[in-house]
């Protein structure tokens, strides 16, 4: 059950840009047959996108 005090802490973007930036990231590295942790590069720059989309969506509320 949500609280008054829960309002605007959603993170819903950055969960999906990590597990999009994984995905991605490991397809990159199997297909150039490149070092898996390029896996890692990917899920890391997908959770910086998701986190600054949050911030961006909850500030407007």
């Amino acid at each position: 059950m949500r609280t008054k005090s829960d309002e605007g802490d959603d993170l819903r973007y950055a969960g999906f840009g990590l597990v999009i930036g994984l995905g991605v990231g490991a397809v990159i590295a199997v297909l150039l047959e490149a070092p898996f942790y390029y896996a890692g590069v990917g899920a890391m720059i997908g959770l910086i996108a998701g986190v600054t989309a949050d911030s961006y969506t909850n500030s407007g509320e």
